[in-house]
């Protein structure tokens, strides 16, 4: 047997088969949701939640359906993002995943809460933030061991979280009266609405909502599943549909054992069940029972939500680093260290409330989905797609699912008065991430970088002096041999450092920007008798002008990080330059302390060996400043490349 056939039969065992993925989705949707929400679904509306639970549980099934239609056509890793991306384009997409990214730690930080409200229902606030972001670590770091190891945990908290329900369930339906179903209107006599069933139903399945969201945490782990385009539409689909009844089911038997008003008051509804089932001898441990199902469920969330870091970074549209894989454990380390720090931020945005955040997290979900419905009504338009699976309905269903949720939403907007405050705190939320989509859009973008310069030409002005100080120019200079050299420009910006090289006399001195609006600006800064060109080149990160046939010195400002090709444009400048020619590279590294330009320019050692190949030996200096690093580069070019340029 061939070493590729023993390789790929090993991959193939480490994926994911139909019923380990299955347990998985249906623990990752279940969440928090049925050890909670049914107490709020009575405190809302009463007996009427039963009809709230009927209702989400069908439209649940319609939601699972569009998924799974969606991962048919697309099994990657990046999920709701993917669809996006593929039905809106760059922009749309990444506000989508980032919005997904805020749910998915959302999400994790209100199970941990919550889980440990159901041991410590009346711990203090401090208490539980403390003990929370101690479970955030733990369960971060067995994530960071890998697939195979969280894969199986997360199997066995399935089995965990199926037997806490059914062991409630079960029993409560065998016992099944009449008796506590009395009362259906009460919650009417409270409710101020013209339409007050339906505004009571329709609140109650914003509420309860929750307990169906996870989908998009299976999308996550596609590619990590075996034949994914057959499995997985089947497993959303199972899986929503065993959920929706197990809900009801468990709803109904709730209400047999406990008055709905009472049960609408419990702290730890599952629990109190327990107590009257099997007394309260068993009803203490029950309580433990309860934590590890939720813990398991957060530990299914901290396993897959990298996945859509990873494919966030994957495609330039989140910070590249992230995207990097441990050697050993082969899983995105430094995802799972940024989700870490994420979700203990959240924690303490939360207060450690779980209806805090379940608060946050509903409307952001809903829009999510509403999103993932409209890319498919987008994505259909498509020709030659392939899919195992098509959702019913046709765009009807779409269409009339997304006006759904634009009713449960203003619904619960008209009804609270804390909503707008909640809605304000997201979009801030969302707000955040937009800055460093337009940073990157721009490194990666030479056109919008270009379009950039030129419209911000007042800003460069103004921030100059601050954003390239004296010191560090001095410091880009201090190894130049300028007077009466011919001097080339790579990249000038606002001309402070052109305006430095002036005064020390070069013979000529040519620059090359990209941005047309800048050439006025560099020549008010050069001050001197010597000649000076100033050459307009939109595709200066990919090659040294035509124009250019000869230099004694070279520098360039800002433009290694964005070279395309960092081998191909060393050897264009050495072409330029006699034995002993200089060159003086200049750049801003560590950008704002979490954004690297690039991954070289952090590898001194790899960057060295560029040079060297093309012909230079140089020193390399890394000086620290208060929002991002310096970079310069010294060299000369010469036959005994690996010595250090002095």
């Amino acid at each position: 047997m061939s070493e590729e056939k023993v390789e790929n039969k090993t991959e193939d065992k480490e994926l994911l088969g139909f019923w380990p993925i299955l347990l998985i989705t249906i623990n990752s949707i279940v969440g928090t949701g049925i050890f909670f929400l049914p107490a709020v679904g009575a405190r809302e509306a009463g007996l009427l939640s039963i009809f709230s639970w009927i209702l989400m549980g069908l439209i649940a099934i319609y939601i699972g359906m569009i998924f799974a239609e969606l991962i048919s056509i697309y099994p990657k890793e990046g999920g709701v993002y993917e669809y996006a991306k593929q039905a809106f384009g760059h922009f749309p997409s990444f506000i989508l995943g980032w919005m997904t990214l805020i749910a998915a730690n959302v999400t994790i930080a209100m199970l941990v809460v919550g889980a440990i409200k159901y041991v410590g229902p009346y711990l203090p606030d401090s208490w539980l933030i403390g003990i929370s972001i101690a479970f955030i670590v733990i369960f971060n770091y067995m994530a960071f061991r890998g697939l195979k190891t969280g894969a199986t945990m997360l199997v066995a908290f399935a089995i965990i979280t199926l037997t806490a329900v059914t062991s409630i369930m079960i029993p409560g339906l065998l016992s099944f009266s009449t008796t506590n179903f009395v009362g259906w209107l009460q919650p009417l006599n409270e409710s101020t609405s013209l339409f007050p069933i339906s505004s009571l139903i329709f609140v109650t399945i914003f509420f309860i909502a929750e307990t169906f969201f996870g989908w998009e945490t299976s999308t996550f782990l596609a590619e990590k599943v075996r034949n994914p385009k057959k499995v997985m539409p089947k497993v959303m689909i199972i899986a929503t549909i065993v959920i929706a009844i197990v809900c009801l089911l468990f709803v109904v038997a709730s209400f047999s054992l406990i008055p709905w008003a009472t049960f609408g008051q419990s702290l730890t509804p599952l629990t109190d069940l327990a107590s009257l089932i099997y007394g309260g001898f068993i009803s203490k441990y029950y309580g433990i029972l309860v934590y590890m199902a939720i813990i398991g469920s957060v530990a299914g969330w901290i396993v897959a939500s990298p996945n859509l870091i990873l494919a966030l970074a994957k495609d330039k549209l989140f910070i590249p680093q992230l995207s990097a894989i441990h050697p050993k454990t082969k899983t995105p380390h430094k995802a799972i260290i940024f989700q870490t720090i994420f979700t203990s931020l959240l924690v303490f945005v939360g207060a450690g409330n779980y209806e805090k955040l379940l608060h946050l997290l509903v409307p952001l979900v809903l829009v999510l989905y509403g999103s993932v419905v409209l890319s498919l009504i987008y994505i259909r338009r498509k020709k030659d797609i392939e899919r195992t699976y098509v959702a019913p309905l046709g765009n009807w269903g779409p269409v009339l699912l997304i006006i759904f949720i634009l009713v449960l939403i203003l619904t619960w907007i008209i009804k609270y008065s804390y909503a707008l405050e909640t809605i304000g705190i997201l979009i801030s939320f969302v707000i955040i991430g937009v800055p460093i989509f337009v940073l990157l859009f721009f490194h990666y973008d030479p056109q919008a970088t270009i379009k950039f310069k030129n419209e911000t030409v007042i800003l460069s002005l103004f921030f100059e002096r601050m954003f390239f100080p004296k010191w560090i120019r001095k410091k880009v200079l201090q190894n130049a041999h300028i007077h009466g050299k011919i001097v080339l420009e790579l990249g000038a910006s606002s001309g402070l450092l052109s305006g430095d090289i002036a005064l020390h006399g070069p013979h000529e001195q040519i620059i090359i920007e990209q941005s047309p609006a800048l050439e006025k600006i560099i020549r008010k800064k050069i001050k001197g008798e010597h000649h000076v060109k100033v050459i307009i080149d939109e595709h200066l990160i990919s090659r040294i002008h035509e124009d250019v046939k000869h230099a004694d010195e070279v520098f360039s400002f800002g433009i290694l990080s964005d070279l395309q090709n960092e081998k191909n444009y060393l050897e264009q400048i050495s072409d330029l330059l006699p034995e002993n020619g200089r060159i003086h590279f200049f750049d801003y590294v560590d950008l704002y302390k979490i954004i690297p330009n690039k991954p070289l320019l952090s590898d001194v050692d790899g960057l060295r060996e560029l040079f060297n190949n093309a012909g230079f030996a140089v020193s390399i200096y890394k000086y620290k400043g208060i929002f991002w690093n310096y970079l310069v580069v010294d060299g000369i070019k010469t036959k005994h490349t690996k010595s250090s340029f002095i």
